[in-house]
């Protein structure tokens, strides 16, 4: 018999008030799992334990892992890679967030490159630099 409980799967993570449940082995068949009881189970727990449930996944349109979560979850934010995400790619995304009945919260940028000019300004702007 290979179960735990909940509390030997999370852990705290350096920064604070910040815990995480890793992903471990990949099982076979990842989207049953994903879309079983049991995951609706293990999201129920938490959210009676905390305010925010965050679930890192993959690319929606490298495998289709997270549209199960989609279903679940509140909301989607799509990151995405400066200069590398194509409109194609995230036109795609989009569909598959609405076929899955799912809310959009935002969209993250990731991999900006601002000229060192403008950084300072930015982040002076918003409090960052005294």
């Amino acid at each position: 018999n290979n179960e735990c409980t909940i509390d030997d799967i999370i852990k705290k993570a350096a920064t604070p008030n910040l815990n995480v449940i890793c992903c471990g082995a990949i099982p076979p068949n990842p989207m049953e799992l994903l879309s079983s009881d049991h995951m609706k189970e293990l999201i129920e727990t938490l959210e009676e334990k905390y305010d925010y449930i965050i679930f890192d996944t993959p690319p929606v349109g490298v495998v289709s892992d997270a549209v199960p979560l989609m279903k679940l979850s509140d909301g989607v934010v799509i990151v995405t890679k400066h200069n590398y995400t194509t409109y194609p790619d995230f036109s795609k995304t989009i569909e598959t967030i609405k076929r899955a009945d799912s809310k959009i919260l935002g969209t993250i940028v990731n991999k900006v490159n601002l000229p060192s000019s403008q950084k300072n300004k930015y982040y002076k702007k918003y409090g960052y630099y005294n």
